[in-house]
C-alpha cells in the first residue's frame, strides 16, 4: 500500500490520464465511466487525476514537516538529557503544555497570525510533532545516560557533541525511525484538514482534503466527488500507520532481546 501511494504520486505526470486543474463544463458530474474511472466533479475535472496529483502536495508538506518534528523533538531530547536541570524542566513543560493543546487548535492559531504558504503548513506540521518525539527520545535518552559506558566517556572528557553523536544519537535512531513513520500518516490528516477548512493547499491545486470538502455537497447525486478523495487520503494514512506498526515489531528493543 505504502510502496503505491508513494509510487503512484511520484509518477502523477506521466500515469494521470487528464490535466488536474482542466476545466470542462461539458463534463460536469459525470459518473464513473470508461473515459473517466472515478467520475469527474462539479468543474468537470477528472476526479482520478485530482486524486493522483492530489498526493504530491500534502505529501511532500508531510514529509517536510515531519523532518522538521524530528529535528526540533531530537534536538530537545538531546538538550534536556545532556544539561538536565532547569534545561529539562522547561523543554518538558513547554512540550506538555503544547501536547495539551488540540493539534488542529494550534494550526489555527499560527495561521491565524502569518500567512498560508506550502513553508508555513511545513513549520506549523513540525511544531505540532515535536512533542510527541521528544517525550519519546527523552526517556530513552535519560536512561542511556546511566549506562556504564556513557559514565565512561563523560570521565573520560568527552564532549556534549560527541556523547550525543556516538552514543544517544545512535541508541534513539530507531525510535526516530518509528515515530516518523507513524507522524507522516498523521500529518497527512493535518493538511487534509487544514484544506478542508480552507486554510491549507491552494486552490485550484489538487489536494485530498479540499476535494472532500469541494464535493460533501454533492453526495447526494454525485457521491463520487468527495469520496474517492476520502478513501484515498484513508488508504494513505492507514498504509503508514501499518508500516509504523511493523517497525515497532520488528525493532522494539523487546523484540530484539527475544
Amino acid at each position: 500500500m505504502l510502496v503505491g501511494v508513494v509510487g503512484t504520486t511520484l509518477l502523477a505526470p506521466w500515469i494521470s490520464p487528464f490535466d488536474p486543474v482542466s476545466s470542462n463544463l461539458a463534463h460536469i458530474d459525470q459518473p464513473p465511466s470508461g473515459t473517466h474511472l472515478l467520475g469527474t466533479d462539479a468543474l468537470g475535472r477528472d476526479v482520478l487525476s485530482r486524486i493522483i496529483h492530489g498526493g504530491r502536495q500534502s505529501l511532500l508538506i508531510a514529509v517536510l514537516g515531519v523532518a522538521l518534528s524530528v529535528l526540533v523533538g531530537t534536538v530537545a531530547a538531546v538538550v534536556a538529557g545532556l544539561r538536565g536541570g532547569g534545561t529539562e524542566v522547561v523543554l518538558s513543560r513547554a512540550a506538555d503544555i503544547q501536547l495539551s493543546l488540540p493539534a488542529i487548535l494550534f494550526a489555527l492559531m499560527l495561521l491565524a497570525f502569518s500567512a498560508r504558504s506550502t513553508a508555513m503548513l511545513v513549520v506549523i506540521i513540525g511544531l505540532t510533532g515535536w512533542p510527541g518525539l521528544y517525550r519519546v527520545l527523552r526517556s530513552q535518552i535519560l536512561s542511556a545516560m546511566q549506562q556504564p559506558y556513557v559514565e565512561a566517556a563523560r570521565m573520560l572528557g568527552a564532549s556534549p557533541v560527541a556523547l550525543a553523536r556516538r552514543h544517544l544519537l545512535r541508541r534513539v535512531r530507531p525510535f526516530i525511525v518509528i515515530e516518523a513513520t507513524g507522524d507522516i500518516g498523521r500529518a497527512l490528516m493535518m493538511v487534509a484538514g487544514l484544506s478542508y477548512l480552507g486554510l491549507g493547499v491552494r486552490p485550484p491545486t489538487p489536494d485530498w482534503g479540499s476535494a472532500v470538502a469541494e464535493g460533501q455537497a454533492q453526495l447526494g447525486y454525485a457521491w463520487w466527488t468527495s469520496t474517492f478523495p476520502g478513501v484515498a487520503l484513508v488508504l494513505s494514512f492507514l498504509a503508514f500507520n501499518l508500516v509504523g506498526e511493523w517497525l515497532v515489531d520488528r525493532y522494539s528493543p523487546t523484540e530484539a532481546a527475544r
